[in-house]
């Protein structure tokens, strides 16, 4: 098995982040609804609780496009050239 070039950058990849993010926001719903529910009765209004859940999912789903998008400063370092 042998690396891809560039896996040193993982972290910087726009694909990491949004999966992470959105994962986050899909594991931690509950907590999330323990946030939400102290807020004001104001902000609660804005927007349905609901879409919490289906940002989460957006943003993990957003992530395999991204993965296919290049990244052009990190594929330079992956390249060599800083």
């Amino acid at each position: 098995m042998e690396l891809i070039s560039g896996w040193n950058t993982w972290w910087k990849q726009w694909s990491t982040w949004l999966v992470a993010i959105g994962s986050s926001v899909v594991g931690f719903a509950p907590e999330l609804m323990e946030i939400w529910r102290s807020l004001p009765i104001e902000v609660q209004a804005s927007f349905p609780v609901e879409w919490l859940r289906y940002f989460g999912v957006t943003l993990v789903l957003a992530s395999i496009p991204a993965k296919l998008v290049r990244q052009q400063k990190l594929y330079e370092q992956s390249r060599g050239g800083f």
